[in-house]
């Protein structure tokens, strides 16, 4: 499913970027870039009335309905895409290195989750350097609007000496 994600991504950005050919005054990306806004806008409205008339139907039932299907990752790409995720993303996060902890500890390290934003994910790492992109990867893969995970006032040592 990550592979449709990725494959989706990069062909509608060669797409985007074949427009980029065309001279800039027949307004062609100008108009696929609308476009593209204007179906996501679409499906994205679609989206949060079959919320609303799921949360109708079933009620409270209805947001772990929703976060379970958000597991998979173009149903958790779509409604993060539009705001519609049921786990706000500190949760998500906490929830992902909470996932690593005994991988991390199992290494003689841990992890402690100090901010995020759809930026910046900043994150105390006490261990080994290797522990880093384990941290890095379980955020990402919760959190993929995330733009960095940093690791800060972490004491990680790039020797192999416990």
């Amino acid at each position: 499913m990550a592979d449709l994600l990725n494959e989706s991504s990069n062909r509608v950005q060669t797409l985007l970027d074949r427009f980029s050919a065309f001279p800039p005054s027949t307004g062609a990306r100008t108009d696929a870039e609308e476009l593209v806004r204007v179906i996501s806008t679409l499906y994205g409205e679609g989206l949060r009335r079959m919320i609303l008339r799921l949360h109708d139907a079933f009620g409270a039932d209805t947001n772990a309905v929703i976060e379970s299907c958000s597991t998979d990752p173009v149903v958790a790409s779509l409604l993060i895409t539009h705001g519609l995720h049921p786990v706000p993303l500190h949760e998500r996060v906490r929830r992902a290195i909470d996932s690593v902890r005994p991988e991390l500890h199992a290494k003689g390290g841990d992890a402690e989750l100090m901010s995020a934003d759809e930026d910046v994910v900043s994150v105390r790492i006490d261990g080994m350097s290797d522990l880093v992109p384990i941290v890095e990867r379980a955020v990402f893969s919760s959190a993929p609007e995330v733009l960095e995970v940093r690791a800060v006032g972490q004491t990680v040592s790039l020797l192999n000496l416990r």
